[in-house]
């Protein structure tokens, strides 16, 4: 942590954790539920203070039951740091150990490098083999965002350019049933500030290969539109934006990678750099979206 995160700004100061177990409590959402108490155990120097809200979401048994030895946390804000497994990395593999579809070997690291103050994610996770990479097709077509991640996604729709102008296309009936190179527009909502949203309006290129034996897509950024700060909307937000997907047989296990690359345009508002805050946040906000898509994506089945 450093003083920006120590003293946030408005929109960037997040839900009372009290308020957020108790939300989370009555949404009846298990998976969520184990992942925000992996999340609230991933920081080693703050574990002690934020174990009683991870008891409140798991219990006091299954907190008990981890045991983080050295490991470290899963976010760098000092530049990639190549571990071969985190706190986060190691409770889901102990949470979600009964979990049908047997995810394992789960792996994640966000890292933002503080000279281009660019976001990295690489999010992994292994597989029972019964689900083979031909089962995530749909979630390997970035159109179904929208249902499969929409905690984030208020809108992934491919969309047309002419004469300057944007057309979102209609949702398909069916996801992941073809192979395209298309332009995608998309409203994701990265804020978690109460009553202070941020969405940001993108088109992204979208390379979408979910029919063959190793279902994957690749996008990367054709413009933003606009990012809703508040009650404010401004040209431009991000001018980095990219990320890959892939399903893949191994010997023993199906496997699951996304990465995602990010970086905020800087930009002032009553002297205060909002991009460079909103950077500062980046890895935490993305990595929580990276954690959703990949580990929840393990077992989703939306058949």
């Amino acid at each position: 942590m450093n003083v920006e995160h120590e003293h946030p700004p408005a929109f960037l100061t997040p839900m009372p954790l009290d308020r957020l177990v108790q939300v989370l409590q009555r949404s009846g959402d298990t998976f969520t539920q184990r992942l925000a108490a992996a999340w609230l155990l991933d920081n080693r120097n703050r574990e002690e203070a934020l174990k009683p809200h991870a008891v409140a979401l798991i219990g006091s048994e299954r907190v008990a039951s981890l045991d983080f030895g050295e490991l470290p946390g899963s976010v760098s804000f000092h530049g990639a740091v190549e571990h071969p497994a985190t706190r986060l990395g190691y409770a889901c593999d102990i949470l979600f150990r009964q979990v049908p579809c047997e995810p394992k070997h789960h792996r994640l690291m966000a890292s933002l490098d503080p000279q281009t103050l660019v976001t990295e994610v690489v999010a992994e996770v292994d597989v029972n083999p019964s689900r083979p990479p031909n089962s995530f097709k749909k979630h390997s077509d970035p159109r179904g965002w929208e249902t499969n991640a929409s905690t984030f996604f208020k809108t992934s729709r491919l969309c047309t350019l002419a004469n300057g102008d944007f057309t979102v296309t209609p949702a398909p009936s069916t996801i992941g049933d073809t192979d395209y190179d298309a332009l995608l527009m998309e409203v994701v909502s990265l804020g978690f500030a109460p009553g202070f949203p941020l969405d940001s309006l993108n088109v992204l290129n979208v390379t979408c290969r979910p029919k063959g034996a190793k279902p994957n897509f690749h996008v990367s950024l054709f413009a933003c539109l606009e990012l809703l700060l508040g009650l404010s909307w401004s040209r431009g937000g991000l001018d980095v934006d990219r990320g890959e997907f892939s399903a893949e047989e191994t010997d023993r296990a199906t496997h699951l990678r996304g990465t995602k690359v990010a970086r905020f345009a800087e930009r002032q508002v009553m002297d205060v750099p909002v991009g460079r805050l909103l950077n500062y946040f980046a890895p935490l906000s993305l990595a929580a979206l990276m954690s959703v898509l990949i580990f929840g994506g393990a077992c989703y089945d939306p058949d």
